[in-house]
């Protein structure tokens, strides 16, 4: 007996009538958020006007040796010697202009499996939202205060034991309050952390460590859901993307290095002349058949307070 069926359809009716099929709906890889450029939270206030760049002035209060000396009592019949303010310092901020743009055809469009615009416009602004952050995360990395685990003297000596530890913590806690530097909400500052960091943080036992207060104290629902929350009077925020590509393998026999960052208030300013937004490319051929989408802004970022910035720089045991 003849069957018109799957099996036999070379050749029969149903060669073309039995085709492969596809979701016209597609996903989109993982990726983590941006999260970088809300901690910045400095910007000029009263510009003199556009310029190629642009300086902020911080006041300097009186030093030290000046209090020191001023406690000394005063002679009744002597006048004191008049003192200079002490000198501001100066922050320069250089905008740039930054920006990118993906272009498609007209051809494309009837052809394609999915509708191409959406794609386009969801893949340039996550493409915009990375570039800002990795633009911010770049002057992080200029701070000068840096803890690294185990006391190394360069990044490219941390080992796999070199791991985040509480005590680190501490100590940027220590220096910021140290510094009288302003929390930044609820009495806290912010971490911002590589997912693997935190996990050596977390696995750490013992006296003063994660593990010991959370364990035995009387809320237990944290360490039954995996939450991390605030820790040593730090909020802490996991940013998968602090591990540049840069950064792997670049520690002692081939370690993973990790930047986390520990901010108050001020740690960052920026200077916007055009901030990020959209651009619809026109259409300039003759017959209207290419079109595309971009962004661009034209902006910069820098290390305002040095003293709310520290940076505790480690290897992991999962960073091999």
């Amino acid at each position: 007996m003849a069957y018109t069926s799957v099996q036999s359809r070379t050749g029969n009716w149903p060669d073309n009538a039995v085709q492969a099929a596809y979701d016209t709906l597609f996903g989109y890889a993982f990726k983590a958020s941006a999260l970088l450029e809300p901690l910045v939270d400095k910007q000029p206030e009263k510009p003199t006007s556009p310029g190629s760049s642009i300086t902020l002035y911080k006041n300097q209060f009186f030093s030290e040796a000046a209090i020191a000396a001023s406690t000394t009592p005063l002679v009744e019949e002597n006048d004191v010697t008049a003192q200079a303010l002490p000198a501001s310092v100066a922050v320069t901020l250089t905008p740039n202009e930054y920006g990118a743009a993906v272009a498609a055809t007209e051809k494309l469009n009837g052809r394609v499996l999915t509708p191409v615009n959406p794609v386009m416009a969801r893949l340039v602004g996550e493409y915009a939202k990375d570039v800002i952050d990795r633009l911010v995360e770049t002057k992080l990395r200029t701070g000068t205060n840096i803890i690294r685990a185990a006391g190394r003297a360069s990044d490219n000596l941390l080992t796999v034991s070199d791991v985040t530890k509480a005590t680190y913590i501490r100590q940027a806690v220590t220096k910021l309050k140290g510094a009288a530097v302003p929390d930044r909400g609820m009495g806290m500052y912010v971490g911002v952390f590589h997912p693997d960091q935190i996990h050596d943080l977390r696995e750490e036992t013992g006296s003063g460590s994660w593990r010991v207060p959370q364990e035995y104290g009387t809320d237990q629902s944290k360490i039954y859901n995996g939450e991390f929350g605030s820790f040593e009077g730090v909020r802490f925020i996991s940013n998968p993307k602090s591990l540049w590509a840069a950064d792997k393998d670049s520690g002692a026999a081939s370690v993973s290095v990790y930047h986390g960052y520990i901010l108050g208030r001020e740690a960052l300013a920026k200077a916007v002349v055009t901030p990020v937004q959209t651009v619809v490319t026109p259409v300039v051929d003759k017959l209207k058949r290419f079109y595309g989408l971009g962004w661009k802004c034209d902006l910069d970022y820098g290390v305002y307070r040095q003293e709310s910035l520290w940076q505790v720089v480690s290897g992991s045991s999962l960073g091999v």
